[in-house]
């Protein structure tokens, strides 16, 4: 009864739509504009606007402008132009901030929980990226976040892209040999540090920003973290007096 009432009600509603917009009036009103549309004024107004627009003196001033601007000079400027930055404590400092307000953004935008503090991560989010293309491939059926199952989370190659980038702009990109024991050191000590990392399930930047979110294992290990920077800092130290 209520789908046969609600029915009448529409079309009634539909039909008056219809009267109004087709009644006497709104006729009257849309040929009297369209008589002041075409009326001979507002073509006269309108060849003396194309006139003032495109006149010599408009055109050549345009013209002018466009030299200028894009001169060859400017363009070698443009081109040539690299903004003058240096690593500083306060950049440093900056950039974390940014970084940090970023993830928390990039959480709350993606409804990123659970996992909490998932917007960025250089643990997490290479591992969801080869669970993706594993699961792709090959079906394997690894778990991956609800929200990076249909597009790959591209982090990893957003760093991997960006640390190039600022490499070749800043000139300081080139392969290094060096001796074959320092290699296999610094592989083996990577590996260690990504295991260890795995095990947590995040890189320090998430680690401080489960922190900032109050978790207690995270800021435990964020005290763990600074603990072991500074003793390799003093033992990096110790190693260049001793050398000397």
């Amino acid at each position: 009864m209520n789908m046969e009432n609600e029915k009448p009600n529409l079309l009634v509603k539909l039909l008056r739509v219809v009267k109004a917009l087709f009644s006497k009036e709104t006729a009257k009103r849309l040929l009297g504009w369209i008589k002041k549309a075409l009326s001979i004024e507002t073509y006269k107004r309108l060849f003396r606007w194309l006139r003032t627009v495109f006149s010599k003196q408009s055109l050549s001033k345009l013209l002018g402008w466009l030299k200028h601007t894009f001169s060859k000079e400017r363009i070698y400027r443009w081109l040539s132009w690299r903004p003058k930055i240096t690593l500083s404590g306060n950049l440093a400092l900056i950039t974390g901030i940014v970084m940090g307000v970023s993830a928390a953004v990039l959480q709350g935008y993606f409804n990123l929980q659970p996992p909490v503090a998932e917007g960025i991560c250089a643990i997490s989010h290479p591992s969801e990226l080869v669970s993706w293309v594993q699961d792709k491939l090959f079906g394997t059926g690894y778990v991956v976040n609800d929200v990076f199952r249909i597009v790959p989370v591209l982090t990893p190659i957003g760093f991997i892209l960006g640390s190039f980038i600022a490499a070749k702009r800043n000139k300081e990109f080139k392969f290094r040999r060096g001796p074959v024991r320092d290699n296999l050191q610094a592989f083996a000590l990577g590996f260690i540090v990504i295991v260890f990392a795995m095990l947590w399930g995040s890189c320090p930047i998430r680690t401080a920003i489960l922190a900032s979110y109050g978790e207690t294992l995270a800021i435990l290990l964020m005290g763990v973290l600074v603990l072991g920077v500074v003793t390799a800092c003093l033992y990096i130290k110790w190693k260049v007096r001793r050398a000397r």
